[in-house]
């Protein structure tokens, strides 16, 4: 299966036709992702003590080894706060329980990194199985990209390989999607619209259909 979108709707919660899954609408304990034409941001309530990350999976049935590209948008000129963009591989989102691999990148100038975790399933449960500062700089129009082949993680900035991690014991199945983190901003949710995506693209071995999202009327 292939998935792709520029995000031409504005919506919130991200749907697209059905077509996504979000961590509060379905998963309650999480925060939602919303759109406007041509940007994809996190609505999360920051500072709450939690680890709430907003998260969208695409629906459907996807095959176990999955590549997910997506274009950064950031407009971050300062600020102290923590602000990440994600791609989630092998994931799921039902109430209460959140599986799969984050693959983040701060989206913060001043303090870059790119890390992957394994979320483990309830709110707040995650490992982190790798990590690196070199060379992960930011700039808006940034490619952003991570796959899943058995339980290698692999991330990429504009094709260049940055980290590669291996899970022994790996989750079995799972759905692509995308993510946002804001931590550090004074309960503020504003810095979310500095953020976020303006494309993305799932693919799996499967590739069997090609869905693709289409600008609406007056869009």
């Amino acid at each position: 299966m292939t998935y792709k979108t520029s995000f031409p709707l504005a919506e919130n919660p991200i749907s697209e036709n059905g077509n996504w899954v979000n961590g509060q609408a379905e998963g309650l304990d999480w925060s939602n992702v919303s759109t406007i034409p041509g940007f994809a941001r996190g609505e999360q309530a920051p500072d709450s003590g939690t680890y709430n990350d907003s998260v969208a999976l695409v629906a459907g049935v996807w095959g176990p080894n999955q590549t997910v590209e997506t274009t950064v948008k950031d407009l971050v000129s300062g600020g102290n706060s923590t602000r990440e963009v994600e791609i989630r591989l092998r994931s799921t989102v039902t109430a209460h329980n959140s599986t799969g691999y984050e693959v983040f990148w701060s989206a913060r100038p001043s303090d870059p990194y790119l890390q992957v975790a394994r979320w483990n399933g309830p709110l707040n449960s995650f490992k982190i199985l790798g990590s690196t500062r070199a060379g992960v700089g930011m700039t808006s129009g940034d490619t952003f990209m991570a796959t899943i082949v058995g339980g290698t993680i692999t991330a990429y900035i504009n094709g260049v390989q940055k980290i590669q991690v291996t899970d022994s014991h790996p989750f079995s199945s799972g759905n692509p999607g995308i993510g946002f983190y804001l931590e550090n901003s004074g309960r503020n949710p504003a810095p979310q619209a500095e953020y976020g995506f303006s494309s993305f693209k799932a693919t799996d071995t499967l590739a069997e259909s090609t869905i693709s999202v289409q600008p609406s009327a007056g869009h």
